[in-house]
């Protein structure tokens, strides 16, 4: 099996696919997993418990509440009088979930980025291209469906036009242009 990214997604389906028993390759395309940061790192403590690593392997501030400031620069405070969630590095927690997923038996490649895939039969070859050769595999797991969208499409009949235009038609809040919270710890 072929993990396309090695962020939280990947690394979790590269784990448990090789606690199962499956032979998995993990690609990624940038040198360093984790860079460059692909989220600000607020996630629920309930989030980090599910990323299955160690809280000491993840730089991490506990928050428990936030201000939230109304455009008429009223404050509504809000205290979960507990820890509700983390502000975690992001490139650390990444790197700690793949390292999770190569002790489960995964193997990973950097700097290797997908460049094709299509069917074969009861397989999907792939073409990464830091490789020479393509790579087969029976299943493919596509972790960045954003950044593979076009090739994600020739399995799933991908309509982008219909994606953009159900996004185009939702309604939504304007953008304020200042702060709009805060947190605290």
């Amino acid at each position: 099996m072929v993990v396309v990214g090695a962020g939280p997604a990947g690394s979790m389906a590269a784990k448990y696919a090789a606690k199962a028993g499956a032979s998995v390759l993990m690609i990624e395309e940038h040198e360093t997993i984790g860079q460059p940061v692909q989220c600000a790192g607020l996630i629920s403590t309930q989030a980090f418990e599910g990323c299955e690593v160690s809280p000491e392997t993840v730089s991490r501030l506990a928050v428990r509440g936030a201000n939230v400031h109304a455009p008429d620069g009223h404050v509504l405070k809000i205290d979960g009088r507990r820890t509700m969630a983390y502000v975690v590095d992001r490139g650390e927690l990444d790197r700690a979930m793949a390292l999770e997923a190569l002790k489960s038996g995964a193997a990973a490649l950097v700097k290797t980025r997908l460049n094709n895939f299509r069917r074969q039969q009861d397989r999907i070859i792939i073409a990464a291209q830091s490789q020479g050769d393509p790579i087969e595999y029976r299943l493919v797991s596509l972790s960045e469906p954003m950044d593979c969208k076009a090739l994600w499409g020739d399995l799933q009949d991908w309509d982008e036009r219909n994606w953009y235009s159900r996004a185009r038609k939702r309604k939504s809040s304007p953008v304020p242009h200042k702060p709009t919270s805060s947190i605290y710890t």
